[in-house]
């Protein structure tokens, strides 16, 4: 599985081989920007442009298809709303004919407040052509009340849910960075991106220490300024990396 491990400038370098760019920050940061024009036209790498929903800080419609325009992104997830299936289905509705004309793989978030309203804007999404893949966020499991995303997957698998011509990502790292591990078991989820192994590092925390993920010191208000990224926070990419199966060096 691919990871694009999502660092603050300072940390831009620890991003290698594949990369998740998130919207909001490429609007404010030039550091930022530049780093992953570099990524997309010169490296060559991939890039997965994210729309901030996550963070809570969606940008708005016509200016994420312009940041897309300019990026050129290898991915890009279209518009959503956090646990509510109607609204993201709206959105990416109204995105489509714009973003169908980057030539980029488009990836939809399939939200909902319980497993049925998931399940039918997921199902709602595949009769979408236009639509190359899902990103599943990390308490997808949870909010479905099947447990973790790994039971979300597994449910997933079993009622033969999955389209194996389709990219899956999983959105986010898990705080138990052991749960993480576990969805590369599922063959057909690609990549993931995560800040986790760099926010345990900060504090000093070694994700080699499964006491730690009960107390995830989480990501701070001014994680993308940090000016010096850790020793542990490198030693902590470099294991999360090996444990799930991407092995580049950082």
């Amino acid at each position: 599985m691919k990871v694009a491990i999502i660092a603050p400038e300072s940390g831009l370098l620890l991003s290698t081989g594949f990369h998740m760019c998130l919207a909001q920050e490429y609007m404010k940061r030039s550091v930022y920007k530049a780093f992953y024009h570099t990524q997309i036209s010169i490296v060559g790498d991939p890039v997965i442009l994210d729309n901030g929903a996550f963070e809570n800080e969606t940008v708005p419609l016509v200016e994420y298809f312009e940041i897309a325009q300019e990026l050129k992104p290898t991915y890009c997830i279209l518009p959503d709303k956090r646990f509510d299936c109607n609204e993201t289905l709206k959105m990416v509705r109204e995105a489509l004919p714009l973003f169908e004309t980057l030539g980029c793989s488009l990836l939809a978030v399939p939200q909902g407040n319980d497993l049925e309203s998931i399940l039918k804007c997921y199902n709602e999404l595949l009769t979408i052509p236009a639509i190359d893949g899902f990103a599943l966020y990390e308490e997808i499991g949870e909010v479905a009340g099947v447990g973790t995303r790994y039971d979300f997957c597994k449910l997933m698998e079993d009622r033969n849910l999955v389209q194996k011509d389709l990219y899956y990502h999983a959105l986010g790292g898990e705080e138990n960075i052991g749960v993480t591990r576990k969805l590369c078991e599922f063959k057909w989820l690609k990549s993931i991106d995560t800040a986790k192994p760099i926010v345990y590092g900060q504090s000093d925390m070694s994700i080699k220490d499964a006491s730690n993920f009960t107390k995830y010191p989480h990501r701070p208000i001014d994680y993308f300024d940090i000016d010096v990224v850790t020793i542990s926070s490198i030693i902590n990419v470099k294991l999360f990396r090996d444990w799930v199966g991407d092995v580049l060096d950082v």
